[in-house]
């Protein structure tokens, strides 16, 4: 499964600095379409979202948290950018959020170079998250602005299929 993981975020590198990128530019469309094309690497790697901590940093609400989830000072990552984009429509202010969600995508990448993953940790992250899917992110709440939300369903269901096939 570490390879698994380690593959998804080189993805999500390549997908995270294309949205960067425009997120520089000026065209709203390419920005959403590029959200769109980044989204689902990370969705596919959340059932060992848990081991994404390192000291005070956690790089799971760096990247992925909600609006509710977090201090509004403290928002940032893909639910922050894709508020802008789709929500209100706008690239402005995004290019500072694109390049700190790129910077944490980097330290993911190292952070999750080498990393195990207990049995335990993998049955229970993709059991958890296919409970989230069901309960929860069925509601919406998870791509509110974009509406996405089947692309991440397949996506973590992905992911977990990966986590139980490694089992």
């Amino acid at each position: 499964y570490a390879s698994y993981v380690t593959s998804q975020i080189t993805y999500l590198l390549q997908t995270s600095q294309a949205l960067d990128t425009a997120l520089q530019g000026t065209d709203l469309t390419a920005a959403q379409q590029a959200y769109m094309k980044a989204r689902p690497y990370y969705e596919k790697i959340e059932p060992v979202a848990e081991s994404f901590t390192v000291g005070s940093d956690n790089l799971d609400n760096d990247i992925d948290a909600r609006i509710d989830d977090v201090p509004a000072s403290q928002w940032e990552g893909f639910h922050r950018i894709e508020k802008g984009l789709f929500a209100d429509k706008s690239l402005a202010g995004l290019a500072a959020i694109g390049d700190q969600l790129v910077a944490n995508c980097k330290k993911l990448q190292t952070l999750t170079t080498g990393l195990t993953y207990q049995p335990t940790e993998l049955a229970n992250g993709a059991q958890e998250l296919l409970d989230e899917a069901a309960s929860s992110k069925i509601s919406g709440e998870e791509e509110r602005y974009s509406h996405i939300d089947l692309l991440d369903f397949q996506s973590n269901d992905e992911g977990a299929e990966q986590a139980f096939a490694d089992l």
